[in-house]
């Protein structure tokens, strides 16, 4: 109940006057159809796997607060997307503009150069980090595990 909340409010949708009085899912599904006319998700999104990805986006919020991370001693391969997505990486990162993105992702870059102790290459691949393995990105992709395979 408190997700779908912040969910409505971090999207500032609005809310028919009999909201409340309607069942959990049914404020779920209004909530999702909301986003999709806003292009907040995908238009042909289902409310199944939406549902499975916000879950899956709350224990992944969760484990990064509780994780960890140590210095690694290997030589790591970075792969960066070259493009953002024009969704948000997570419903909560909604409001962020492009350049707090972009910041984002150097300050992700650097605290993985703080933790590769062996070395670290970061590869520019071409789409955003949902499609750099689809086609026509996917060939970028390949094209950069190549050269690290015929580099070892």
């Amino acid at each position: 109940m408190e997700t779908l909340k912040e969910l409505i409010h971090h999207f500032k949708l609005i809310t028919p006057d009999d909201f409340d009085q309607r069942e959990l899912d049914e404020q779920f599904i209004y909530a999702v159809e909301q986003m999709k006319k806003m292009h907040y998700i995908p238009v042909d999104s289902n409310t199944g796997l939406v549902r499975i990805y916000i879950v899956v986006q709350l224990f992944n919020k969760h484990v990064v607060h509780i994780y960890n991370s140590q210095a690694y001693t290997q030589y790591i391969d970075y792969f960066l997307s070259s493009e953002r997505s024009p969704y948000p990486d997570t419903f909560i990162e909604k409001t962020a503009s492009l350049d707090e993105k972009e910041d984002n992702a150097d300050r992700r870059v650097q605290r993985w150069h703080e933790l590769a102790t062996g070395g670290m290459q970061v590869h520019l691949v071409p789409g955003t980090h949902q499609t750099l393995v689809e086609e026509p990105h996917v060939l970028g992709l390949a094209k950069a595990l190549q050269q690290c395979i015929n580099r070892n």
